[in-house]
């Protein structure tokens, strides 16, 4: 009866069919009693009692689960919920038909390993890819600095940088450059990338190499961002690396350039003590009065010629 009733039923869901098999019972039993059949009525109550007992342990039947999104994972990973990720990942990655979507599942089940501190985890699932796609350099860059290999992680983070600016990675990137104490490479790296990367971690970097003594490094990154940006405080500080390597009137011609570049704040030169060998130079009074639109007086005397 109910295989019968469910063939009619739009869902096709055995419950609707116990149900309404329990109604056609209830009228049969009570037809039953009415005609004095008491042994249909017994065969009629145990099978109302069999389906009762099915109902009762039936799960209920609710909404259907709607499968999950990559949008739905890389929302979750905006907001840092790393376990909603694995979630949708690993659900993703369960109902995956083909070698692209389940490299999209593992990579983004890879970002909630992450999340979650599970670096080794992270990297394993990348690794395991079908390699339908490559593994985004910022991720693989992430887990790497975590695992203790900055040198590692350096070019790829570099790479991702490259790519389009982030200050996730812009901040791992430096610390992978100071965990690893390798400036000179992130100078070369510089030097042999396009402008964009000069542009976005540039500055900072030059700034972390002052911080840990590697003026030489300093200052060759200092010239790759100035060519790149013309910005005057850089230009200062390559100036700052060159008088820390005891080359004072280097560090001046790079003054004058950041000068033409519109700096104009030289109190701040004047009372650093990283310009003083600069300050002694005799070369500098002209290029102060210069800076500050001081006008020099004019030493020669006129012209005492006679004509004879």
């Amino acid at each position: 009866m109910t295989s019968l009733i469910e063939l009619f039923s739009k869902l096709r869901e055995h419950r609707y069919g116990r149900f309404a098999s329990l109604a056609i019972i209830a009228l049969l039993l009570l037809f039953s009693i009415y005609v004095h059949n008491m042994y249909l009525a017994i065969l009629l109550g145990v099978f109302a009692w069999t389906l009762y007992r099915a109902l009762r342990l039936a799960p209920q039947a609710g909404p259907k689960a709607t499968k999950p999104s990559l949008e739905q994972g890389f929302a979750a990973l905006e907001r840092g919920n790393g376990a909603a990720v694995v979630e949708i990942a690993s659900a993703l990655t369960a109902s995956a038909t083909t070698d692209r979507e389940r490299d999209e599942a593992a990579h983004l089940l890879a970002w909630g390993l992450y999340l979650g501190g599970d670096y080794s985890a992270a990297l394993k699932t990348l690794e395991a890819m079908p390699n339908e796609r490559d593994p985004d350099p910022a991720l693989v860059g992430a887990i790497e600095l975590e695992l203790g290999r900055p040198h590692r992680a350096m070019p790829l983070l570099a790479e991702a940088l490259g790519e389009a600016d982030d200050s996730f990675v812009r901040r791992r990137y430096l610390l992978a450059v100071t965990q690893s104490g390798d400036f000179a490479e992130a100078a070369r790296v510089l030097r042999t990338n396009d402008s964009a990367l000069a542009k976005r971690v540039g500055k900072s970097l030059q700034a972390a190499a002052m911080d840990h003594h590697r003026f030489r490094e300093g200052f060759e990154i200092g010239v790759t961002v100035f060519d790149h940006t013309a910005d005057p405080n850089v230009a200062i500080q390559t100036a700052g690396c060159l008088a820390r390597l005891g080359r004072p009137e280097n560090a001046l011609e790079w003054l004058r350039k950041a000068h033409a570049a519109g700096f104009s704040e030289l109190n701040e030169i004047e009372g650093s003590a990283d310009f003083e060998t600069v300050r002694a130079l005799p070369t500098w009074p002209a290029f102060k009065n210069a800076a500050t639109g001081v006008i020099e007086p004019n030493h020669h005397e006129p012209n005492q010629d006679r004509l004879g």
